[in-house]
């Protein structure tokens, strides 16, 4: 066999391989994780509720979704190009498509183009974007009113939105001004005028001034509702109250904010029966419920559940509402719900008709009126 056709055929190989290479890291399943609780009963009639995925804090903002994959997609795609002889690179780089994030309405259309590397849920009228590597807001026509500089941000709630520099966490307002210093290893979300905050080891509550109201005495802590909050102390949850007196001891594995005078707790079992989901009022009264009455489950009447392997919704009868042939789902929000099928993703609605084709690559919950998708940035 000739030199000149050896080369040939090696060129060949190292396209294949090449090509083979990027097809793997272009069309990795962009969707969510599914659910934590993935057990399934083997009888058909069976349905499994999906539990709330917050297994020790109530309510956290300082661990965003994780950033798709398109930073690192296109550098590994690079680096196997750079092997590649250049006229081969210039076929290959026809096939290469940039995925970013963009702004879907309800109807599917496309209202901010995709330019983002990330992007967070609309709150307040505005929206965390990543842009080189940094991170600002938008306002819902997509203008930049608050300019890339922090390392990461959340959502607007109450009107202020955590920001981090580096590998510390504060606060500004809308119109960027930091209000609470980036000096905080955690925080939550403003609620009653108050934010759970952790300094070093333990929690806290500080005001809008960043005045220590509740000194750091808890291993964990969520939002203050209804003038009460859920405190950690130790390995049990309780409730304290806005002077940080505990009003209900720690006694439960699990204990959520207060919503319509009950807060939903788990109570640990015993060596023959296992954890058991109650409501608790607020004079401390506990009613065990079985996993339909956890309202935690529930978001917008509709709570995910498996069966066989796949997801859909029940509603609080427990009634099925979507049937389970989806590879994964996300709660409803905004009266749709993120599904997936294979590698992409749609929406449907609460009767389980397709409202918006699975079509993007990757897509986030709806937030006023708007869904995050990832796309081609063609």
């Amino acid at each position: 066999m000739s030199s000149k056709r050896t080369s040939q055929q090696s060129s060949l190989i190292s396209l294949f391989i090449a090509t083979s290479l990027i097809a793997s890291i272009l069309t990795g399943c962009g969707g969510g994780k599914k659910p934590a609780n993935t057990s399934t009963s083997t009888t058909t009639t069976t349905v499994t509720t999906a539990t709330n995925t917050a297994a020790t804090t109530p309510t956290s903002t300082t661990s965003p979704t994780t950033a798709p994959q398109s930073t690192s997609t296109m550098s590994a795609a690079t680096t196997t190009l750079s092997s590649v002889p250049d006229a081969e690179q210039n076929t290959l780089s026809q096939e290469i498509k940039t995925f970013l994030w963009g702004f879907i309405d309800k109807t599917g259309n496309i209202v901010i183009k995709p330019q983002y590397e990330d992007i967070r849920p609309f709150s307040e009228g505005l929206a965390g974007v990543k842009k080189d590597g940094l991170w600002g807001f938008i306002d819902t026509k997509g203008n930049m009113v608050i300019r890339p500089h922090y390392d990461d941000v959340t959502k607007f709630v109450n009107g202020f939105a955590a920001v981090s520099l580096g590998d510390r966490w504060g606060f500004i307002n809308k119109q960027d001004n930091l209000v609470v210093g980036t000096q905080y290893k955690e925080v939550r979300s403003y609620s009653e005028h108050k934010a759970a905050v952790l300094p070093d080891k333990t929690w806290g509550y500080i005001d809008e001034r960043n005045s220590m109201l509740i000194s750091p005495n808890f291993n964990d802590a969520g939002s203050f509702s209804e003038d009460l909050a859920p405190v950690k102390i130790d390995k049990y949850w309780g409730f304290i109250n806005e002077k940080g007196k505990t009003v209900i001891s720690p006694s439960f594995l699990k204990a959520y904010s207060f919503k319509n005078a009950l807060a939903d707790v788990v109570v640990e079992g015993t060596d023959k029966s296992p954890p058991k989901d109650a409501l608790l009022d607020k004079s401390g009264i506990i009613n065990y419920v079985d996993s339909l009455h956890a309202r935690e489950n529930f978001i917008e009447g509709m709570a995910m559940f498996e069966r066989h392997s796949h997801w859909g919704f029940v509603d609080e009868s427990g009634k099925v509402a979507v049937k389970p042939h989806y590879d994964s789902v996300e709660p409803f929000s905004d009266g749709l719900a993120c599904v997936r099928t294979g590698m992409k993703k749609g929406y449907v609605d609460k009767e389980g008709n397709v409202a918006i084709k699975l079509q993007f690559d990757n897509a986030r919950s709806f937030s006023e009126g708007y869904a995050g998708v990832r796309i081609s940035a063609e």
